[in-house]
């Protein structure tokens, strides 16, 4: 264990606003972070305030380009922020966290900045530590946009060299906090996020836990690093036996209260379960019953590697159960959100390749209401001598007033693209980049998919 009482010396890096907002969070508890955006607004917003835990400004770094302030939901400006600034980016990481054991990167799937986090995985993983991606998940009620931008940015996540890939869905922690109000709610959710995985780093440094079989650092390493997609909770249990630790455990998975749901059991491979209960509540389970338990789970999970931990605490109203599990398929939660953005995605299509709409005049077009102002009632031109003098005066000159030629534009355009699926959706809006090759997204999937590392995936 390392002298701060952490088990791993986890670093966080914060990608776009969502990811910036969680990595002040780790940062309150004592983690180092770095934030990055292509909003400055954003950043700024990291200062002291009401909403959100601060972040110094040292570790806050702009990324964007030609002066834009946010990427504006366009996932390929984003992504050409990062490549632009990867040396900057790659040189400030190696120089913050050359201590960390494993960097946890941070990111809202939805945006044109935090998109691009496969990205910002692909520039720096050569030289970083093993990574972790945090990544939250739109909502049912965001736009489809930001659904379609979320799916390709998983499945492009999927496709990078990380060790584990932990997704938060945002629909599912809304309906605990929907009632808090705006000043308390970001702050809830972001700390909701944060604590179960900071509590089992400082599981064994907790003054009120005696360790009865301890759930160690490097249990926690295995289970962190184990290269496939996590799912972690915190539940409150009355009573403890087999029956009732392994309906949490189950129920945890299928219908989480911050995961996307229906993990499948039978795709986990590890498995950390740790109790955490006083002496009264401890003193009547039997080992029986937690070697019941442990059977319960192997059957569930057909044979996944369970890593127990049992700690006496001092809290001696209710039990707490901590898990940490890793899967190596996509969660049916997932694949939902993939179905919402095709059927949200090919609407949106439909209404932005449509003509312009006209209006017909009909017989109207041609009437000629205005007689008086026809060829033969001209008002007679201005005499061009002085009527006292009989001299002639020229006339000033007045100059032309120009008015700019009416230049039709091209309208946005989807030929060429596929109609079922959202990642043939063209992003919102194109800029020009100061003459900065732009990637295509092509090239981006091409990168993403040279690494040849078993890992979960999800299919177009």
């Amino acid at each position: 264990m390392r002298t701060d009482g952490k088990a791993l010396h986890l670093a966080v890096v914060g990608l776009g606003q969502a990811g910036g907002n969680l990595a002040a969070e780790y940062y309150s508890r004592g983690y180092p972070a770095l934030a990055l955006n292509t909003a400055k607004a954003d950043l700024l917003a990291l200062n002291p305030g009401i909403m959100y835990p601060s972040l110094p400004e040292t570790s806050r770094l702009y990324v964007g380009l030609n002066g834009y302030d946010g990427a504006g939901s366009d996932p390929l400006y984003g992504r050409e922020c990062v490549l632009e600034h990867a040396d900057t980016i790659r040189s400030t990481i190696t120089q913050t966290f050359a201590e960390a054991d494993a960097i946890i990167l941070c990111a809202g799937l939805g945006g044109g900045t935090g998109s691009a986090i496969g990205t910002l995985a692909e520039i720096i993983h050569e030289v970083a530590p093993p990574l972790v991606g945090l990544l939250t998940l739109p909502s049912h009620a965001e736009s489809a946009l930001a659904k379609i931008n979320a799916v390709r940015a998983v499945k492009e996540v999927l496709g990078t060299p990380l060790s584990g890939w932990i997704f938060v869905d945002n629909e599912r922690i809304h309906e605990a906090c929907a009632s808090l109000p705006v000043s308390a709610y970001y702050k809830e959710v972001n700390n909701r996020i944060v604590t179960p995985l900071d509590s089992l780093n400082n599981l064994n440094s907790q003054s009120t836990l005696t360790p009865v079989r301890t759930f160690d650092d490097e249990d926690f390493r295995t289970l962190l690093l184990s290269g496939g997609i996590l799912n972690y909770a915190e539940i409150s249990l009355d009573k403890l036996d087999a029956d009732t630790i392994a309906q949490a455990f189950l129920t945890s998975l299928r219908d989480s209260s911050l995961m996307p749901g229906n993990f499948g059991t039978q795709d986990l491979s590890y498995v950390g379960l740790i109790i955490e209960a006083s002496a009264s509540i401890l003193d009547n389970v039997s080992m029986s019953e937690l070697e019941t338990l442990t059977q319960i789970l192997k059957s569930e999970t057909q044979g996944s590697a369970i890593y127990p931990g049992i700690y006496l605490s001092e809290n001696n109203s209710k039990a707490t159960l901590r898990t940490l599990v890793s899967c190596t398929s996509v969660p049916q939660g997932i694949l939902s959100l993939l179905d919402a953005a095709q059927t949200e995605g090919d609407w949106l299509r439909q209404k932005i390749t449509r003509n312009a709409p006209s209006l017909e005049l009909g017989d109207i077009a041609n009437l000629d209401l205005l007689k008086t102002r026809t060829q033969s009632h001209r008002r007679p031109s201005p005499p061009t001598t002085s009527p006292t003098t009989d001299r002639r005066v020229s006339s000033p000159s007045t100059p032309a007033i120009r008015r700019p030629a009416v230049q039709s534009r091209p309208r946005p355009s989807l030929q060429g693209h596929q109609s079922s699926l959202p990642t043939e959706l063209p992003p919102v809006s194109r800029r020009r980049y100061g003459g900065l090759a732009k990637a295509s997204s092509s090239e981006t999937s091409a990168t993403a998919s040279e690494a040849p590392r078993p890992s979960p995936s999800i299919s177009d």
